[in-house]
């Protein structure tokens, strides 16, 4: 296994839905912590590893939010940690690249990051 991804379908703001995902890049410290059933030690390890492509869901709601895709409303609903989206929506700036060119290659597949 090399990544762990969650998708959640937020309301769009014209209409249907878009995606906001966590992407976790499954490391050493990751399946140590999954072998010991020690899953609340995961959302730091997304941290650990976000220069090797894992993406907090506040991160992605934080983009949406910026794109006007989604209401800030809808991000903060569903948001693990308001205080962190909170934080990234009030920073001047974006919050780091929209995409990743050609995505990320997990297990062979391609997928890209919001």
């Amino acid at each position: 296994m090399s990544a762990i991804v969650r998708q959640w379908l937020v309301p769009n703001i014209g209409g249907g839905r878009v995606p906001a995902v966590e992407v976790l890049r499954v490391g050493f410290g990751a399946r140590r912590h999954i072998r010991k059933n020690v899953l609340h030690h995961l959302p730091q390890e997304i941290t650990i590893t976000r220069k090797g492509g894992s993406v907090t869901l506040e991160k992605s709601l934080a983009r949406l939010v910026r794109a006007g895709a989604i209401a800030r409303a809808d991000a903060l609903e569903r948001a693990a940690h308001q205080d962190e989206l909170g934080a990234r929506l009030t920073q001047p700036g974006p919050t780091g690249p929209r995409h990743r060119q050609g995505g990320s290659s997990i297990s062979g597949s391609r997928v890209e990051l919001l």
